[in-house]
């Protein structure tokens, strides 16, 4: 009988430590399965935001181009105009550089009031 006294001791303890390696292995694949839900929670948010940029990004561009059609428009419309006032600009800078010359050759008129003010051009 002592045997098996001691036979079913040991059987104890043996379900003992194959109930404690259970315990064990039951708790790191809990950690796991937490932490795998964890990252893939994140891993969706992540592909989620990154749809949200997507979008954004498309809709920014598609204004971008828009926006640039419109200034291309815009400068053809008024090239005309611009090219005028830059060609008069250049009569005028190249009108009161003759002025000066001549000043500078003769002096200027005595009496004579000063000439226009180049402020406006």
């Amino acid at each position: 009988m002592e045997s098996t006294g001691a036979g079913s001791a040991d059987g104890f303890q043996i379900a003992d430590k194959l109930i404690g390696s259970l315990r064990d292995i039951l708790s790191k694949v809990s950690f796991e399965v937490e932490r795998s839900y964890q990252v893939n929670r994140l891993r969706v948010e992540i592909t989620a935001a990154r749809r949200r940029r997507d979008r954004l990004l498309r809709s920014l561009g598609e204004k971008v181009y828009l926006a640039s059609q419109q200034a291309a428009d815009l400068q053809r419309k008024f090239q005309s105009e611009v090219t005028a006032l830059d060609s008069l600009g250049g009569q005028i800078a190249a009108k009161e550089g003759e002025i000066d010359e001549l000043n500078a050759r003769v002096g200027p008129v005595v009496g004579a009031k000063a000439g226009p003010s180049r402020a406006g051009s």
